[in-house]
């Protein structure tokens, strides 16, 4: 007589746990037991040597299988989901053909879905940044085309599925249906030509990787059909437009005004008063460094050098004191590593003030430069010591331009963005006559690139006297003109 399990009332979780661990092994093991002594085929029917058609005896509704010989002893099964004979006939076929070629061409018969795929995918790209084979930026680009790529090869379950030209219309579909304009009020324009090229180049590389480690066969990337766009310098400058004169000094005054605003549009008082300040000061160091927005978060305390210098002026014989600051990019970003000599110390020393109030200690050397420290309406601090992210910034960027339109009617003609304050650096150097290659080594540049940003120069008037009060304006508005290693204003 077989005894009764007795439970307890209420069990608990771990007692759960090892109950359904006991009930997996004994129903493994009765499976084994009978493997062999049932026949679950059921109107078989031969088609050709090594495939075969059949109904199976445990369920009800006798669907359709097909089976065939992979080699190496090894047989795969797939439903064919109907339980027509002649059409079940037809798909095996069809199935068994797809598959002998997506075999033949290195691919294994024992697929994983697409989409499994692709996250293996974006472990290996994780894996190559935490032993340091690819950079951060790289990463995140990869993992952003990757998001393209899961919704283009979504109607395709196994990748023996996916039609050899399924990049063909690529570029329209990048821009019509994967494109939504209502959901990019502050960035209207579809992608350009070297974004839609970079995430081609991206979803080629998941092809590759897929065909090295057999998920498919080398028929799809022998035969895939892939058009790159041409790209113009000229247009890729006013994608991120430097700033005009007269728009960097409306911004940087209304943003004095801004860091002390106590209300938002949406209502909502001093919630980021703080990193109303971080977007003030992180827009004028990226305005009087030339660095890449991202080598900026990438920052740490220790990458950074205040200088300070204090003499007489050659020219004027007024005593000064300058505040430079060395920058150490590190190796991780666009260009590799890089030492930047610029001014605007002040404002990398104002940060860090800032951080102190707000910590209240200063950072430490290994602390973020621009350091997430949470919101007032923060849940939790899974975030806290790590860098600010770009896209919390820019909602920052875009909260400011919002509220100069609502506040003051001020609405840039140029779609600007953090970026800018790159292009208004170069843009500003090379108008202070230093030459195109020395501005390049400084922001990472190459003189073909550089020599693009000269062309593009506007300069109505470039009278001595003209440029002379231009510049003097520009100091007075958050913008240092000087020569740091030679002491003197460059006018």
């Amino acid at each position: 007589m077989q005894e009764k399990l007795q439970l307890p009332e209420t069990p608990t979780k771990e007692q759960l746990e090892v109950l359904e661990e006991y009930v997996k092994l004994h129903k493994k093991a009765r499976i084994k037991s009978n493997y062999g002594k049932q026949n679950y085929y059921e109107d078989r029917q031969d088609l050709i040597e090594g495939l075969c058609i059949f109904r199976h005896s445990q369920y009800q509704s006798k669907p359709y299988y097909m089976r065939f010989y992979v080699g190496d002893g090894k047989y795969k099964s797939l439903s064919l989901r109907t339980t027509d004979k002649q059409r079940a006939t037809q798909l095996a076929f069809e199935k068994w053909k797809e598959l002998s070629t997506h075999v033949e061409s290195g691919g294994t018969p024992f697929e994983k879905k697409t989409q499994e795929i692709i996250d293996l995918y974006v472990k290996s790209l994780e894996k190559d940044y935490e032993v340091e084979k690819i950079k951060k930026k790289t990463l995140q680009t990869k993992l952003t085309s990757i998001v393209k790529l899961r919704e283009l090869v979504a109607p395709y379950e196994t990748p023996s599925k996916i039609p050899h030209n399924f990049l063909k219309d690529y570029v329209v579909w990048r821009r019509t249906k994967n494109w939504n304009k209502s959901h990019h009020k502050n960035n209207p324009k579809p992608p350009t030509n070297r974004t839609i090229n970079k995430e081609l180049q991206d979803i080629q590389a998941w092809v590759n990787w897929c065909i090295q480690e057999k998920f498919i066969g080398s028929y799809l990337m022998r035969d895939i059909e892939v058009k790159y766009l041409k790209i113009d310098n000229k247009k890729s400058i006013e994608k991120n437009p430097s700033f005009t004169y007269e728009d960097w000094m409306t911004l940087v005054r209304y943003m004095r005004t801004w860091v002390k605003t106590g209300v938002t549009l949406r209502g909502n008082e001093k919630k980021n008063m703080f990193y109303r300040k971080v977007v003030r000061l992180l827009i004028l160091c990226l305005g009087n460094s030339g660095t890449r927005i991202h080598e900026m978060l990438s920052l740490t305390w220790r990458d950074i050098e205040i200088i300070t210098k204090k003499g007489v002026g050659k020219k004027s014989g007024k005593p000064f004191t300058r505040y430079g600051v060395r920058i150490q990019i590190p190796p991780d970003t666009k260009t590799g590593s890089r030492e930047v000599v610029c001014q605007g110390g002040q404002y990398f020393m104002q940060l860090r003030d800032l951080y102190k109030e707000k910590i209240g200690s200063y950072p430490k050397p290994d602390d973020p430069l621009f350091m997430n420290v949470g919101t007032l309406t923060s849940k939790k601090d899974d975030f806290y010591g790590k860098p600010l992210t770009d896209s919390f910034l820019r909602r920052l960027w875009y909260e400011l331009k919002d509220e100069m339109r609502e506040y003051k009617g001020i609405e840039f003609q140029k779609a600007y963005t953090f970026h800018s304050c790159r292009s208004w650096f170069i843009n500003e150097k090379l108008l202070a006559g230093i030459p195109p290659s020395i501005v390049g080594q400084i922001v990472g540049h190459s003189l073909k690139v550089m020599e693009t940003f000269y062309k593009n120069i506007e300069v109505r008037e470039r009278t001595e006297d003209l440029i002379k009060s231009r510049f003097r304006n520009l100091q007075d508005n958050d913008f240092e003109i000087y020569d740091f290693d030679n002491d003197e204003v460059l006018v």
